[in-house]
């Protein structure tokens, strides 16, 4: 179990089998503390990970909750999943080196053809169970709806009415290292209502996955795919920093908006007026002196933390870039030799 931030993130991993270490990393970027209706910063969401040994095979299990989309079409919080994403791609790689079966599992809040999606999967060189059932087909790759399903209690009206089969946002991803083999027979979401009630389990649906670990020195690891990890990192960069000139413009505006504020509250010296508008002008004062205090710690504070965080996020993706870069380079002149 793993809680942080101000009531907790909620994420916990059970397992049958014996747990030998465990650990959790803290996003940077959490939401906003003053959009209390979304609660994401309240959460603190992270990322926890437990490491078991299953008949002399070393797991590591991940679990995570991103922070949620509450409007796709004007989605506030995309920079914020995007730094998420990366960061929990950058924690499965740097702590599932000496591991030989990775498996990640949560509530992702991204569909299949969103950035922070294609992150994860490009960034760990890992897979997506869904895709691995032997006997999907091309044409029912669309399914598998974790929220908003139909059948559930807790959907609304307005989800079935923007997607009506649901979407898939919950994940299990897995990732094996040398001399392991893995095998998914099914990635299912079985569960109907809580038995002998009325309603659902959660808004959510549960992904139960079952899968075959074969353990060989003769397994090779899988080769990442370079090309299209570059490109996603890439994307992700341009879109971060294009959030970063949005947080100087609202650093500017908060700004601008503290002085206006600053003079309307000087200006309201108390004069002998009448009760009703000293009463008024007292009033007046209060709420000024709020919103004043309001627009100095978002332009300092909340502006600050936000900036720094995005900051984290480029500079370890521009890292990776010219790593990257360097390799294909390498790559691009041995091929030329061979070639020539």
């Amino acid at each position: 179990f793993s809680s942080s931030g101000v009531i907790g993130s909620g994420v916990c991993i059970f397992s049958r089998s014996c747990i030998i270490d465990t650990g959790s990393h803290a996003f940077s970027l959490n939401g906003y503390a003053h959009k209390i209706q979304h609660g994401d910063w309240f959460g603190g969401k992270v990322v926890g990970l437990c490491k078991v040994l299953h008949r002399g095979i070393r797991i590591n299990l991940y679990v995570t909750h991103l922070h949620a989309e509450y409007n796709k079409l004007h989605d506030q919080y995309l920079a914020h999943r995007i730094a998420q994403s990366f960061e929990f791609s950058q924690f499965v790689q740097l702590t599932s080196e000496t591991a030989d079966l990775a498996i990640m599992a949560g509530d992702f809040n991204t569909e299949p053809e969103d950035l922070p999606y294609r992150i994860i999967l490009n960034n760990t060189g890992s897979q997506d169970t869904f895709l691995m059932q032997p006997t999907i087909s091309q044409d029912s790759k669309g399914s598998g709806a974790t929220c908003g399903h139909p059948r559930n209690t807790y959907t609304t009206k307005q989800e079935l009415f923007d997607a009506p089969q649901g979407i898939r946002i919950d994940y299990v991803f897995l990732k094996h290292g040398k001399g392991v083999k893995t095998e998914c027979f099914s990635c299912e979401t079985p569960l109907e209502k809580i038995p002998n009630g009325t309603v659902s389990y959660s808004d959510h649906e549960a992904v139960v996955v079952k899968l075959l670990v074969t353990k060989s020195a003769y397994f090779e690891e899988p080769a990442m795919n370079n090309s299209a990890r570059f490109t996603v990192l890439e994307e992700a960069g341009h879109l971060l920093n294009a959030s970063l000139v949005c947080l100087r413009k609202n650093r500017i505006f908060y700004f601008m908006l503290s002085c206006l504020l600053l003079s309307l509250l000087l200006l309201s010296t108390p004069f002998n007026l009448p009760y009703g508008l000293n009463a008024f002008m007292i009033f007046s004062r209060i709420v000024l002196s709020i919103g004043l205090g309001f627009c100095l710690w978002m332009c300092s504070v909340m502006n600050n933390i936000e900036q720094k965080a995005l900051l984290g996020a480029c500079n370890g993706i521009q890292v990776l870039l010219a790593s990257l870069k360097e390799d294909r380079g390498i790559e691009f002149q041995e091929s030329d030799q061979v070639s020539s």
